[in-house]
């Protein structure tokens, strides 16, 4: 008979390392091919301990297009609408770590 354990996030608060972290996201286009970006301006902290969560933002204006037409198109009301919504916001409401490590958030 095989035992699993949870893990546990020791209590505390630990704050994203931007050295080995990456806000990212892909989109099927036309479903022929996936465009792939991200953001360069984001914080995240994770808070371990008996509820562990996890939170973050992204500057939306960060994101990491350089041709300036895709850029500002993305970035208008027809997408993320910067001027409306600055950044986006994450909150977890679960966070849940496996024996190998693995997070399900």
């Amino acid at each position: 008979m095989t035992t699993q354990t949870k893990q546990r996030i020791e209590a505390g608060s630990y704050d994203v390392d931007p050295v080995h972290s990456h806000i990212g996201f892909a989109v099927v286009h036309n479903g022929v091919s996936t465009f792939r970006s991200g953001f360069n301006g984001y914080d995240a902290k994770l808070v371990g301990g008996e509820h562990p969560s996890l939170t973050g933002s992204v500057a939306v204006d960060s994101i990491d297009i350089d041709e300036p037409q895709l850029r500002g198109h993305l970035l208008s009301p027809d997408f993320f609408d910067v001027e409306r919504h600055p950044r986006l916001e994450f909150h977890s409401t679960e966070l849940d770590v496996a024996e190998d490590g693995s997070v399900r958030i």
